[in-house]
């Protein structure tokens, strides 16, 4: 085995010039100026600890003779700095480049030592970009320099021959003028044909070439010190360059960089349309909108992302036949197949450039192919235009909710395109947390019930997640985090994730149930514990760290809405201390509020933040960071719990629900104007005639539990919580508030009437109605089924049942259906009830006047 590594090795390395035809020794090219550096330029090893001093940059370009030339002079200042300068690379990609290699030497104590002469080189390949799955075939010249002192000055100078097939006729570069280190003298040259027009943009402060002609050849050329070296700042965001730089191009227009790009995107059509008829079933039958879906989600999915991007694919992708075959492409690749098949069912749609995070700037660059590094599709589905990435995988949503990241500015690949098109912004990725906490005893444990969805791309993510780990694994993770939260987490069910709605909204649940022990904190105070309610999601979506003045702009995290309910039930009524902010600025809008539940021992805690930026301007990050340190300093909502107080509950606040007092007494006249008509209108004949007896023998023992029925129900009553004045906040603030509404006007409904029959069967008990007899059943049947009804559409649509509560209700309806097995045949058929309950609603009598008169 490492005879055939060391083979392979060989293969992939050359050890000296003369064995390798990309790198080898050559003398300085006649058009290169050589510019002199001072050896003895201000030292500043002191500044921001650099360790070594760059005395010269000078950056030469021959487009006549596709050369490009570089030398770059360094002193070392330190012994850090040895290891970093004596490692040279010279990178280049050897299918149509070449490196002339002019000068390596070291200067010391006034004379020059040649490393060139002496010392070889090894060139081997060099993926950079292996773990992004791009293969691009380049190479490097690698040589480690022996014998570097604190002192010396490095000097080195080739010259990189040859162009990118696709740039023969064309040209474009950023010539920067200012570095991350200070650089002594920058010396910069262009030379090209003079009939040749090229344009030129300046950026932060640059100064501008100066342009000579000699007889048929144009010279730009800039010489100047680096020395205010670029600084970069914490958080800076991707898309800004603070360098100054010159911009310079030889396309006239963005219609020349289509006109440019459209040869290199051009396919069989005969092909494509084997393809397309061999892969159409899968979408046979659907709407068209289902039919793109479902070949952007081929493309996604079945067509894996890999780039073979060397030589001329760097710009042209592979034919769409092949990327089919072999099942995997580059972006290019993957957006020309994507908008082939389209093609194919009669959709307009085109591969478009964009740049994956400079793309902000794209519109103030001049025209040029080096503005963009990445590819997608703009397709055309009811005279609207949508933009779709083909190298995302596992994503879900109809076209308007189909996430593609914010790319700004993108070319279309287009016959006649002559501008840039401006992306809309993509749907909101958003995170929506329902928790439910229910504490089963103070300074004990919990459960935690924890449903939460997630659209846009925060969706796509957590579908590629669950789609690519085991599910064990998913829930040992999960679980992991929990617990970092509260102590001793264990899962109770096993995690959930839905993803009902791909081609709709897009959206994926995740529903986690845990327990624990032990819910409660300690706190300095060991007569004290405290229970803990935070946005635990929304302290890894944005970050706000202190900053000074800065001049760049600052990053705070993707753009994201997040809202998170949390439903505390307690052992214990509380009394709540009802908490609010709001925050709203240029960046972001934070609202937190603290309310009461349905029942008097709940509380709910509400959060929800909104940012639509991913950076803050230089001139107002300090007020939006420290709006954003305000934010996560009030984020946590606790409660604690004394071991020394009563903690008993304060009976002054006679507020009342004004609201479900109304529902109620509405309810409750209804019911009892139906039990008026009854009692009057219904009056059955007797089973006995002639026998009249009063209540006794068995009969008490339903008559207890009638008395006591209307008392105990008006105890359930209260116990709901209807009337407490936070009532209905807390119904609005479920993630699922309307059928949680229409479950609690049920219930008034079902309460009301318990409520009503439990009096009125007391009622006609007490009066021995025959009425009775029918009633009496109806009510029993009743406290049957009424909580089987609602602790099933709970159960149904909100949440399921605990421990407790299932036990509750287990007993209520054993005990119920005895009662009903037992009372109601005894009720309606034994000689006692019928020989008793006799007695009828007698209506009043009109009174009859006469007026006779007799006449004698």
């Amino acid at each position: 085995m490492t005879r055939l590594f060391l083979r392979l090795f060989f293969f992939l390395s050359v050890s000296t010039f003369a064995q390798n035809k990309y790198f080898k020794k050559s003398a300085l090219p006649k058009w290169v100026d050589q510019i002199e550096f001072d050896s003895s330029a201000h030292s500043f090893n002191n500044k921001k600890g650099i360790g070594k001093q760059y005395l010269l940059i000078s950056d030469q370009t021959n487009r006549l003779s596709r050369e490009f030339y570089y030398e770059k002079v360094v002193k070392v200042l330190d012994a850090d700095a040895i290891q970093s300068s004596s490692n040279i690379e010279i990178n280049f990609d050897p299918s149509y480049e070449k490196i002339l290699m002019h000068k390596l030497e070291v200067l010391r104590d006034g004379k020059r030592i040649d490393k060139l002469q002496s010392h070889k080189f090894e060139v081997i390949r060099n993926e950079t970009d292996l773990k992004n799955y791009l293969y691009h075939g380049n190479m490097s010249a690698i040589y480690h320099m022996d014998d570097i002192r604190k002192g010396d000055i490095i000097s080195m100078a080739y010259t990189r021959k040859g162009v990118h097939p696709f740039y023969k006729k064309k040209f474009s570069y950023n010539y920067y003028q200012q570095h991350s280190t200070p650089v002594d003298k920058i010396y910069i040259k262009l030379l090209l044909d003079k009939d040749e027009k090229i344009k030129s943009k300046e950026f932060q402060g640059a100064q501008p070439f100066t342009t000579t002609y000699h007889d048929n050849v144009q010279t730009l050329t800039y010489q100047g010190s680096g020395m205010d070296d670029y600084t970069y700042e914490e958080k800076e965001t991707s898309w800004y360059n603070g360098f100054k730089r010159v911009n310079l191009s030889t396309f006239q227009n963005w219609g020349e960089v289509v006109e440019w790009a459209l040869p290199k995107y051009e396919y069989d059509k005969k092909e494509i349309h084997k393809i397309w008829s061999k892969e159409k079933n899968k979408t046979k039958g659907i709407t068209l909108q289902h039919k793109i879906l479902s070949w952007v989600h081929f493309i996604q999915d079945d067509i894996r992302y890999m780039g073979i991007e060397n030589g001329i694919n760097a710009y042209q992708p592979h034919s769409p036949t092949q990327v089919y075959q072999k099942r995997y492409g580059d972006c290019k690749d993957k957006s020309l197949l994507l908008a082939a098949l389209l093609r194919e069912e009669g959709v307009e749609a085109y591969p478009m450039l964009v740049h994956s995070s400079l793309g902000k700037n794209v519109k103030g660059k001049l025209p040029s192919p080096g503005s963009f590094n990445h590819c997608i599709v703009q397709l055309k589905y009811n005279n609207q235009w949508y933009y779709v990435d083909p190298t995302i995988s596992n994503q879900g949503g109809n076209l308007n909710n189909y996430f593609t990241p914010d790319y700004h500015y993108g070319l279309v690949i287009k016959e006649g395109n002559t501008d840039l098109v401006q992306l809309p912004k993509s749907v909101q990725s958003k995170i929506s947390i329902n928790e439910l906490i229910d504490v089963d005893s103070v300074g004990g444990g919990a459960t935690f019930t924890i449903r939460t969805e997630y659209w846009g791309s925060k969706a796509d993510n957590m579908r590629g997640y669950f789609s690519n780990n085991d599910h064990d694994y998913i829930s040992t993770e999960f679980e992991k985090y929990y617990a970092g939260l509260y102590d001793g987490v264990s899962t109770r069910k096993p995690i959930k994730f839905l993803d009902k709605s791909r081609f709709e909204e897009g959206s994926v649940i995740i529903e986690e149930f845990y327990e624990t022990d032990n819910a409660w904190e300690e706190t300095n105070d060991s007569l004290v514990i405290l229970f803990r309610v935070s946005p635990y999601v929304l302290g890894g979506e944005i970050s706000f760290d202190k900053v000074h003045q800065r001049k760049t702009p600052y990053y705070i995290g993707n753009p994201v809405q997040y809202d998170q309910i949390t439903t505390v039930t307690l052992p214990i009524d509380y009394d709540l201390n009802g908490e609010e902010e709001h925050i709203k600025n240029e960046f972001f809008v934070y609202d937190y509020s603290v309310v009461s539940g349905m029942k008097s021992n709940q509380y709910v805690v509400k959060y929800h933040y909104k940012q639509d930026s991913n950076y803050v301007n230089a001139d107002l990050a300090k007020k939006i960071v420290k709006a954003g340190t305000q934010l996560f300093d009030n984020t946590d909502y606790s409660i604690t719990w004394s071991f020394n107080a009563e903690n008993s509950e304060d009976q002054s606040n006679f507020d009342i629900n004004w609201g479900s007092l109304f529902l109620m007494l509405f309810f409750l006249s209804i019911f009892t104007f139906l039990a008026r008509w009854i009692y009057i209108n219904f009056n059955p004949a007797a089973v006995t005639v002639g026998v009249d007896r009063s209540l006794g023998g068995w009969l008490f023992l339903p008559m207890i539990g009638l008395i006591i029925t209307p008392f105990s129900t008006l105890i359930d009553i209260k116990d709901t919580g209807y009337f407490l004045p936070y009532f209905w906040g807390g119904v609005e603030a479920a993630y699922n508030s309307i059928t949680l509404f229409l479950i609690i006007i049920l219930e008034f409904i079902l309460n009301s009437f318990s409520l009503v029959i439990s009096v009125f069967a007391v009622l006609l008990f007490f009066q021995r109605r025959t009425s009775f007899r029918f009633v009496y059943p109806i009510f029993l049947i009743c406290n049957l089924t009424f909580p089987l009804i609602d602790n099933l559409l709970y159960v149904l649509f909100i949440d399921s049942l605990n421990d407790t509560e299932l036990s509750e209700l287990g007993k209520h309806s054993f005990k119920a259906i005895i009662a009903c097995f037992i009372w109601i045949p005894y009720i309606i058929n034994s000689e006692r009830s019928q020989e008793t309950f006799t007695k009828v609603y007698n209506k009043p009598q009109e009174k009859i006047h006469s007026d006779i008169s007799i006449s004698e």
